[in-house]
């Protein structure tokens, strides 16, 4: 599986399905959507046991490669409409969820198709925010054996030089999606503390992004966060949520996967002079290179 040409998020969305979800993702398909079916893929067998693994991975071995990505892409698919619907309340349908996965299937081979005739692949980088503003990028590391996540929290200026930093720990955190919006509430709250008042609040999590920026009412798990979120935004004098690609997020990333094991909070700040007049808005009486 970890072998075949996929975006990173689909492997491991399809090693977690694995490792914890497997039967309960075969009974909505064959309940609710039937997509394999579409697809020409047999039915799996009526025991959601141990054999039914065993099954799926004999079946998952015997297929060509190109089969095997669209297995792993329905099942992705599959589950991301699966999320949909507990979370947002919205039932895809069959066809819905088929033409993603056929256009997804497409868009990524002509990605990446080897020949010169395709468009360069262009990694998404950190972008600089505007001058007297901070750019405070968030994102999560989630344990689901202990049910705890560390939010990893960076703030730039307009010139990308690091004015402080956060990795603060949560604990029984229900998922991941919970994790994404804990982190991005730490940031609003470091944000704050940190007495910023221009600030750009950037993360990899399209949900949560889109939630913070819709004026619907929110029915989510965690419609209660992003309620906390939005009271605390009135107190900026100027405040934005968006989304970023993973590769645009690494030093957030990076910096909660480091203190994912740690149970105290730790902050950082840069012992400079002032660069811009959104770095001379840092208050550095509290944060300064310690645990707490």
């Amino acid at each position: 599986m970890w072998n075949l040409s996929l975006p990173s998020k689909v492997k491991i969305t399809l090693w977690r399905i694995a490792s914890n979800f497997l039967p309960t993702l075969d009974n909505l398909q064959r309940r609710r959507l039937n997509v394999r079916n579409t697809f020409n893929f047999p039915s799996a067998p009526n025991s959601v046991s141990d054999s039914w693994l065993e099954w799926l991975a004999m079946f998952f071995v015997n297929l060509s490669e190109y089969r095997r990505r669209e297995l792993a892409v329905i099942y992705w698919a599959v589950w991301f409409s699966r999320n949909k619907l507990v979370h947002e309340g919205y039932k895809s349908s069959i066809y819905e969820v088929s033409s993603f996965i056929t256009a997804f299937i497409c868009e990524h081979d002509s990605i990446c198709r080897p020949n010169g005739s395709a468009h360069p692949i262009v990694v998404p980088r950190w972008e600089a925010p505007q001058e007297a503003v901070v750019k405070i990028n968030f994102d999560s590391a989630y344990s689901c054996h202990s049910r705890s996540a560390t939010s990893g929290i960076v703030a730039r200026d307009n010139e990308g030089f690091i004015l402080a930093a956060c990795a603060f720990p949560h604990s029984n955190v229900s998922d991941a999606f919970v994790a994404e919006a804990l982190a991005c509430l730490q940031a609003v709250h470091f944000a704050k503390d940190m007495r910023f008042l221009n600030v750009t609040i950037e993360g990899d999590s399209l949900s949560v992004c889109k939630k913070l920026n819709s004026s619907s009412q929110d029915r989510s798990l965690i419609a209660p966060i992003i309620s906390d979120i939005k009271e605390l935004a009135v107190g900026f004098w100027d405040i934005s949520f968006a989304w970023v690609r993973r590769e645009a997020n690494r030093t957030a990333h990076s910096l909660a996967r480091e203190y994912r094991a740690d149970s105290a909070p730790y902050y950082w700040i840069e012992e400079v002079p002032p660069r811009t007049a959104a770095a001379a808005e840092l208050d550095k009486r509290d944060l300064l290179s310690v645990r707490v």
